[in-house]
């Protein structure tokens, strides 16, 4: 179903891969002037956050970046090419 909306103009698909993105992420979608669509997989729910669980008003609270990837695990085996 994702993949219908990435190619829709003008909108923006965001799917998290941990507690902590999905958190950054939805609070980047309600700041952000455009739509934006958030996909979450069912088992982030019931998951529980690695390390040390920060505050809700602490500095370190900072939106994620929708405009840019992030990459989790460092591969070798995968190039890209535009």
């Amino acid at each position: 179903m994702e993949r219908y909306f990435t190619g829709v103009p003008g909108l923006k698909v965001v799917a998290p891969s941990n507690a902590y993105d999905a958190k950054g992420l939805l609070k980047a979608a309600v700041r952000d002037d455009n739509p934006v669509m958030m996909f979450e997989h069912k088992l982030l729910y019931g998951s529980k956050a690695r390390g040390r669980v920060r505050r809700s008003g602490s500095s370190s609270d900072i939106p994620a970046e929708i405009t840019s990837s992030r990459s989790t695990k460092p591969r070798s085996d995968v190039k890209a090419k535009a």
